[in-house]
């Protein structure tokens, strides 16, 4: 008897859709907060607010949004609706469970940015643990300052570790036996553009070779975030 497909695997963001959905989601009023020299050049944290009236941090850097938070009692909610696309992942634990005999367990995010998507999935998801690599630590600091990272550290407490590191060097380290995955996802782009080394057919061999067994790849392109498919 075949095993059920479980699309439980590396889902990719793409700059550009995260760029135009950002630019939908938050109104023109916009305060710089701050100003920061990071390895993909200036970064600036901006506040803005939606079309209700809610204050949103946003990340900007070559001229895109990066990343957005909302202020106060939402920090852990999505701004961009790609981020929910990520947590589609959950809708084939069920199935990995029953094929696999694991669930998701175990996620590794490339690419931590403000940190929205692990702040939405480990506040979605109480056994959920996620290793977060992002290889420029000044980001970093911008996502604790105003991106509500500190609050996400203590709350989730160890089940966060974040790594700084360059995706595919580390990927190279989990692929040969270091540490495996339930669910891969990657996010990561210096503004516009995505990370070409991370977009090769080595960078998914090594991403498969990071996962458990039962895991797949998924992708999501930038048809997908426009809805176009």
């Amino acid at each position: 008897m075949n095993k059920p497909s479980v699309s439980a695997g590396v889902v990719a963001g793409v700059a550009l859709g995260a760029a135009a959905l950002g630019a939908a989601a938050v109104a023109v009023r916009a305060a710089c907060l701050q100003v920061a020299r990071t390895r993909n050049g200036l970064a600036r944290v901006k506040r803005v607010h939606d079309e209700g009236g809610d204050e949103i941090r946003v990340l900007v850097q070559g001229g895109v949004y990066q990343s957005a938070s909302y202020v106060g009692e939402r920090w852990a909610e999505p701004v961009f609706a790609y981020y929910r696309a990520f947590d589609d992942v959950f809708e084939a634990e069920d199935a990995m469970l029953d094929a696999y005999g694991h669930g998701i367990d175990r996620m590794l995010m490339l690419g931590g940015g403000g940190f929205a998507y692990p702040k939405f999935a480990l506040m979605s998801h109480e056994g959920l643990r996620m290793d977060v690599i992002e290889y420029d630590g000044e980001i970093t600091r911008l996502a604790r300052r105003w991106f509500y990272l500190d609050e996400l550290e203590r709350t989730a407490g160890d089940r966060l570790r974040m790594i700084t590191a360059e995706a595919r060097s580390y990927l190279g380290v989990t692929s040969v036996g270091h540490r495996r995955y339930d669910v891969v996802v990657s996010d990561c782009f210096g503004g516009a553009e995505p990370v070409r080394e991370l977009a090769t057919v080595e960078a998914l061999r090594l991403v498969r070779g990071s996962l458990n067994v039962g895991g797949t790849v998924k992708i999501l392109s930038q048809i997908d975030l426009f809805g176009l498919s």
